[in-house]
């Protein structure tokens, strides 16, 4: 999921802004198919998740995990690159909503981007 959102949001968002557009490969022809692909691979990931977490209450255990915050701050960053969680993918939904009210994900800050921050990735 990480690297799939990383690689869209560089390269098929205006990213962390002008500043570092020349890191984002503007002249490269295969841009766009890369974004599609990478998303694509973002989804897919969604969909491999939603599976696993049909037959398990969290990622890798039966208790909260790093493999749990790692598909967390997968989709936050999914979320922040602009691809939308499916709304099928019922179970990944279920999880992420249960694992945002855990008192260990629910009282942390930078869960949320601040207004200055989307207007800072052009969003």
């Amino acid at each position: 999921m990480l690297d799939a959102d990383g690689h869209y949001f560089h390269h098929g968002t205006p990213g962390l802004g002008a500043d570092l557009e020349a890191f984002q490969s503007p002249e490269w022809t295969g841009r766009h198919e890369w974004r599609a692909r990478e998303r694509d691979r973002a989804l897919r990931g969604m969909k491999y998740f939603d599976a696993v977490l049909k037959s398990r209450s969290f990622v890798a255990e039966d208790r909260f995990s790093m493999a749990d915050i790692t598909l967390f701050a997968g989709l936050m960053f999914a979320d922040a690159a602009g691809i939308a969680l499916p709304a099928q993918l019922s179970a990944l939904i279920a999880w992420r909503i249960k694992v945002a009210e855990l008192p260990s994900v629910k009282n942390r800050n930078g869960q949320i981007c601040a207004q200055d921050e989307l207007r800072r990735l052009g969003m």
